[in-house]
């Protein structure tokens, strides 16, 4: 029972987890936990003067399950990703990557080098290997007026067995059903089913009151805590009370028993009585779940077998009780934090996606069942707190209105079995939700002068928005079943599917490509492969970056000169591990990246060696495209890396402090073309002949802005960085009333590995000015005043012409 685990060094480079060849179990799973939980110092010491990774391998089918003509050789094994995925977000500074293993290599040694191969590449998280080639999974946003109507999947008085108990979410879909199927329903849960309350609780409405009657009710010397669970289980009580009573309001037959899904030698037994008195079960909703947060150091046993144990051996025991054969729909509750990991949560994300993949392995055996794993986001609920609700917001993550996410789950029951298995749910921002709708008014405004031409279009829109219900609030994500990911509909549904796979190495065919000129600055050179190597490759397109769909010039998609350096940094960092950015040098963007919604651009960024020079180190950087079958450089610059970030200087740049004439959201409106996403700048401080003060925003974690974002943090800080050139445009269009556009930037540097949360002070000083060209300094500083980062020599191309392009903010 006790784990071989060997002496591990103080620093350590690797720890690579293979899930074995005849299966996992759930105590192998749990070993997993206990080898990071040791190797874990190691790594992170030598991480932070270096590159350490940490690895697992799993067995599914190559493709992580999706794709229905390969069977999942080892469902349980998926569970690793949901580990590596949460020591991602844990320990950011590792290099994290969760591999998924086919079967069918022509020989065991080509398996173990397609690995080694992917280790220190640069790219997503999940990467799916077999004999054909890699593949990764990807997120499609699918709006909720795509689920058509269908029939009900059980028929009024069928058994529906609903695991989880009487209360949140559970209860919610339970009592969906209940309106939408008439079945009957059988409730199961961990509390006793509630009676009569006492009368001392009688008027006792509110947990203050209901403690301080037991306070009071309570020996001398009895511990808060007692109290706390008392008060906690009075409330589940009434809870459950209220939600069996809205249940049997509708009309159907209900019963509810008090019992624990891990435990087999019960949950059988009730099955079986169950279907001897009311026939076989049709519907079976697995909602029951417990969460024991802590980092993934703090973890025991016993909270990781309490978590795994109620979702995975529960799944178990309620699917052996039931004939499968029986069953029409079948539902399981995971969670977001099975597709992205999170912080405390391994066990939760192990366990939940675990279950993801039974439900796939389940919906392969049983294709006459439609078979949904919900990777439900935080719901709307009493538990959500405002603090909890502002670190969800501040993740990307809004949560789910109640009845929403119960008619959803219902119209989802209904459609096709064909259709994906899992399904990613998560709400929309009240941030998102409010950019949303001054995007929809801004295209309402447009379509008043093209009436007869987009009648049609106007009319299909608003009827999505009936669909979805006044003021939907439901973003999705389905995992598609095979082939590359899709989008359907405006409301945000995130779908993973593999992206088709292709062999090691091979570049995407040149007609993938699409890049235009915007405004011809500099000039495009061909790629200087005899100094630079390519140190990674990405497919740009609107689906996988939506943030894109936030930086629109002339109809066209424009990568934004902020990621460009997030890019040029990642890859000079890949090329040269154990270093950090301090910055760049002779930054230029010699050719826009454009593209529209249905085309995408193949870019890779190429890195040389450094040469070392007074301490720091510098690299060439190239980010390169194809254009018309040639490759050309987009940007370039010199990487400068360092062992380490210097002490910084004192911040020294002023402006003569004077007002600026509109309020940050008429800026928006009227003198930028940044949307939502890129909302940089919260307030204009001064604005003057020599130079313009803004407090600006830092930029959400990476996967809130793409898909599969190519670190988990950030090397320098898009949003603020972009904010910076917006400033510089507002004071263009303030003192000169003409826009521009960045071209290039003398010299950046950076004196701290990640921008301060709370945002940061820009001060832009004009240095030089001319009839089409502005040049300035930038400095980033923190709320007590220290520099964050600088640029010297940042020049802009200024244009009137430009302003036509600014106001076309919409993909074409």
């Amino acid at each position: 029972d006790e784990p071989f685990l060997p002496a591990i060094p103080d620093r350590l480079g690797g720890l690579i987890v293979v899930a074995p060849a005849e299966g996992i179990s759930n105590l192998q799973l749990w070993r997993a936990v206990e080898w990071l939980q040791k190797a874990g110092p190691g790594l992170r010491r030598t991480a932070a003067t270096g590159v350490a990774v940490f690895a697992t391998v799993s067995r599914l089918n190559g493709r992580f399950g999706f794709e229905p003509t390969r069977p999942l050789t080892d469902p349980m094994s998926g569970g690793l990703a949901g580990l590596t995925k949460s020591a991602a977000r844990e320990w950011p500074e590792l290099a994290c990557k969760a591999f998924d293993l086919a079967d069918g290599w022509p020989a065991p040694g080509e398996a173990a080098r397609a690995v080694v191969d992917e280790l220190l590449r640069v790219g997503p998280i999940e990467i799916g290997l077999s004999a054909q080639g890699r593949c990764t999974p990807s997120v499609v946003d699918e709006g909720m007026a795509s689920l058509g109507g269908g029939s009900a999947p059980v028929q009024p008085g069928d058994l529906v067995v609903v695991s989880g108990g009487a209360r949140g979410v559970t209860a919610e879909a339970a009592l969906a059903m209940a309106h939408a199927w008439r079945p009957r329903l059988a409730i199961l849960g961990r509390s006793p089913e509630p009676t009569r309350e006492p009368e001392w609780l009688s008027g006792l409405a509110t947990e203050a009151q209901i403690k301080q009657a037991l306070i009071a009710r309570s020996p001398v010397g009895t511990v808060p805590r007692a109290i706390d669970s008392q008060c906690k289980q009075i409330v589940a009580q009434r809870e459950v009370a209220a939600a069996l009573s809205k249940l049997r309001a509708t009309g159907v037959s209900l019963t509810y028993h008090a019992v624990d899904v891990r435990d087999l030698a019960t949950v059988r037994p009730l099955i079986s009585q169950l279907q001897r008195e009311f026939g076989p079960v049709r519907g079976l909703i697995h909602g029951a779940g417990v969460l024991a947060d802590g980092r993934i150091e703090d973890k025991t046993r016993e909270q990781f077998e309490r978590v795994f144990e109620t979702k995975v051996s529960g799944l178990r025991n309620l699917l052996g009780a039931v004939l499968p054969d029986d069953l029409r729909v079948l539902g399981l509750f995971s969670s977001y934090t099975a597709r992205y990991g999170r912080v405390g949560q391994c066990d939760y994300a192990i366990a939940n996606e675990a279950l993801n993949k039974l439900s796939r392995q389940f919906s392969i055996e049983h294709p006459q069942t439609r078979v949904v794993s919900f990777n439900w986001g935080p719901w709307d609920g009493g538990m959500v707190t405002g603090g909890l609700r502002q670190l969800f917001a501040s993740e990307g993550v809004g949560l789910i209105p109640l009845a929403e996410g119960a008619e959803l789950l219902v119209r989802e029951f209904t459609q096709n079995v064909s259709r994906p298995v899992e399904l990613l749910v998560i709400g929309e921002t009240d941030a998102a939700r409010a950019a949303r709708r001054h995007q929809q008014a801004e295209r309402d405004a447009e379509s008043v002068s093209h009436q007869t031409i987009r009648d049609a279009a106007v009319s299909s829109e608003l009827n999505q928005s009936s669909l979805n219900g006044s003021g939907s609030n439901i973003d999705l994500a389905r995992v598609p079943t095979s082939g590359p990911a899709y989008q359907v509909g405006s409301s945000n549904v995130l779908l993973a599917g593999p992206s088709p796979a292709r062999p090691y190495g091979k570049p995407p065919a040149p007609g993938t490509s699409s890049s235009w000129v915007f405004g011809e600055i500099g000039q495009a050179t061909t790629p200087e492969t005899s100094e630079t190597k390519p140190s990674f490759e990405r497919l740009l397109d609107v689906a996988q970056h939506p943030f894109l769909e936030s930086h629109v010039i002339g109809g066209k998609a424009v990568l934004p000169v902020a990621m460009i350096v997030e890019w040029l940094a990642h890859g000079a960092i890949h090329r040269n591990p154990g270093l950090e950015l301090h910055g760049f040098d002779d930054l230029r963007i010699f050719q826009g990246v454009r593209i529209d919604r249905q085309t995408s651009a193949a870019l890779r960024v190429l890195a040389a060696k450094p040469t070392r020079s007074e301490g720091s180190f510098h690299a060439k950087v190239q980010l390169v495209g194809a254009s018309h079958e040639r490759e050309i450089v987009h940007a370039g610059g010199i990487a400068i890396l360092s062992p380490g970030y210097p002490t910084a200087p004192a911040a020294t740049l002023r402006v003569t402090p004077r007002g600026y004439s509109l309020d940050v959201a008429t800026a928006y409106a009227t003198r930028l073309f940044h949307g939502p996403q890129l909302f940089g700048i919260a307030a204009v401080e001064a604005c003057s002949a020599d130079g313009i003060v803004v407090d600006a925003r830092t930029a959400p974690a990476p996967w809130a802005w793409m898909k599969e974002p190519l670190r988990s943090t950030w090397l320098a800080d898009p949003l603020a960085l972009d904010a910076a050139l917006q400033a510089i445009i507002l004071w263009s269009q303030e003192l000169r009333g003409e826009p521009c556009l960045p071209c290039s930037i003398a010299k950046y540097r950076q004196y701290r590995r990640t921008f301060p949360r709370e945002g940061v002070r820009i001060v832009v000083q004009i240095t030089h000015a001319t009839d089409h060209a502005i040049r300035c300094d930038i400095e980033f500083v923190d709320r007590e005043g220290l520099l964050v980062a600088r640029m010297d020599g940042c020049e802009s191309v200024a244009d009137a012409s430009l302003m036509a392009a600014f106001q076309k903010r919409h993909l074409d």
